[in-house]
């Protein structure tokens, strides 16, 4: 088991699902196109208005 700072002890399998886990939304994210990604922010306009661009 790996120490950190002012956290106590991180298991080694908590890690790995971590990474993975990380590694997947990265993936995901990658795999969008920016035509996908107009889509998307034209819903999210639609839906919620000028309060989807707070954000």
């Amino acid at each position: 088991m790996e120490e950190r700072k002012n956290n106590g002890p991180v298991c080694d399998q908590c890690q790995q699902d971590f990474k993975e886990e990380i590694k997947e939304l990265v993936d995901n994210v990658e795999n969008h196109s920016q035509r996908e990604y107009e889509e998307k922010k034209e819903e999210i306009e639609s839906a919620f208005g000028s309060e989807g661009n707070r954000y």
